[in-house]
């Protein structure tokens, strides 16, 4: 098995600056990044979605306008294609594997079952006047007893937007029930027991049946622009940012606990029962189900991506920094130099782009998305 190579160059040795800050050049030279195993180009590409042997990403993730974009499955031990499909003047969002069928949402309202194992286009589905005030069926969909849910946002009038959600039965792609809720809902939904819940960019979090599209409540949760929610097992949990930055557990009757973050979130995985959220001050902060924050932890920079493995939990930060930290206590046991460019004087990322997606760990291995990459770190165990 590959291993990552343990460079004390990153632990705060000569010519590295103080924290938040980069690796400051005493000369024209910066630390040798760490040489992934493979790497597979292309542009924006989404959080990877690790399936058993598949590694399967989108790219131009959070585009609607795209000349045109792929969506790929990959071997994840060797980067070769299992398949890639096409979507033309669109980008596409996190795939959701199911069994041996692959659902993403596509461009303005297009939503795609593809197989597992060939790409073969099993079904599609457009929202009713698709790419005209559509924003787009951008990421993960849901996946129900009976039906796939993803929902749409439309502009109504002026600056208003309503969101439209959608249960799709799984083998055909038909219209099981749709339903309209206020506001944009940009994010994928997520499931809470039988209710699907569905979060919208001013902070509102809706509860809509699973099975039959009901509005079942309709809760405002402090702050803005929440990140994705992340379904746990009996509630799902809601990261949101703006003047009152924080992570709540909401469930099938509403909004539970929330507790404050130092800044606003900018990636979250499930833990064993809780949730793990990093933030743009580079905190990284373990959350119980019940609430009970179980450690915080400092990195160097704003956090791009996190992903919780059996063995270990992962983290990138925005600066280039890969981080193996210990899942029960936050200690920091690993930290690797993955970046390939400089900022300037600075060994680093630059801190413009959104550069590191997504991380998905297994083992000692690790596969990192970035705007322009997809790299395998380390060795993966099956």
């Amino acid at each position: 098995m590959v291993e990552l190579t343990r460079r004390r160059v990153l632990l705060g040795t000569a010519g590295a600056g103080a924290a938040g800050t980069g690796y400051w050049l005493a000369s024209t030279d910066c630390p040798t990044p760490e040489s992934p195993t493979w790497a597979f180009e292309g542009t924006h590409w989404s959080p990877p979605v690790r399936e058993g042997k598949f590694l399967l990403a989108s790219e131009q993730y959070g585009y609607t306008l795209s000349p045109q974009s792929r969506i790929v499955c990959l071997n994840a031990r060797t980067g070769s294609p299992q398949w890639i499909d096409t979507a033309v003047d669109s980008g596409a969002g996190i795939p959701r594997v199911h069994e041996d069928t692959v659902f993403l949402g596509v461009g303005y309202g297009e939503v795609r079952a593809l197989g597992l194992e060939t790409g073969h286009r099993r079904w599609s589905f457009e929202a009713d006047g698709a790419g005209e005030g559509t924003v787009g069926l951008f990421d993960r969909p849901i996946v129900t007893s009976g039906s796939v849910v993803t929902a749409a946002t439309r502009r109504t009038e002026g600056d208003s937007y309503e969101s439209l959600v959608v249960g799709l039965d799984r083998a055909d792609g038909a219209v099981r029930w749709r339903t309209n809720i206020p506001g944009s809902a940009y994010l994928p939904p997520a499931k809470s027991g039988d209710t699907v819940v569905v979060a919208t960019a001013d902070g509102a979090v809706s509860g809509v049946a699973a099975e039959t599209g009901d509005q079942l409540w309709r809760e405002t949760v402090p702050g803005s622009e929440p990140l994705r929610p992340l379904a746990g097992d009996d509630r799902v949990f809601l990261a949101t940012g703006g003047d009152s930055p924080g992570v709540a557990g909401v469930g099938p009757d509403g909004v539970g606990w929330r507790r404050p973050l130092s800044g606003n979130p900018t990636a979250l995985d499930r833990t064993d029962g809780g949730l793990l959220v990093g933030d743009e001050t580079g905190e990284l902060t373990a959350v119980t189900a019940d609430g009970t924050v179980q450690w915080r932890t400092q990195l160097r920079e704003r956090v791009g991506a996190v992903a919780v493995a059996e063995e270990y939990t992962w983290a990138i930060d925005q600066a280039g920094h890969l981080y193996r930290v210990d899942p029960q206590s936050g200690e920091v046991a690993d930290r690797w130099f993955v970046a390939h460019n400089r900022d300037g004087d600075r060994c680093r990322w630059p801190l413009g782009p959104r550069v590191a997606s997504g991380l998905a760990g297994r083992g000692e291995g690790v596969i990192l998305t970035t705007w322009n990459r997809i790299r395998l770190f380390g060795g993966l165990v099956d």
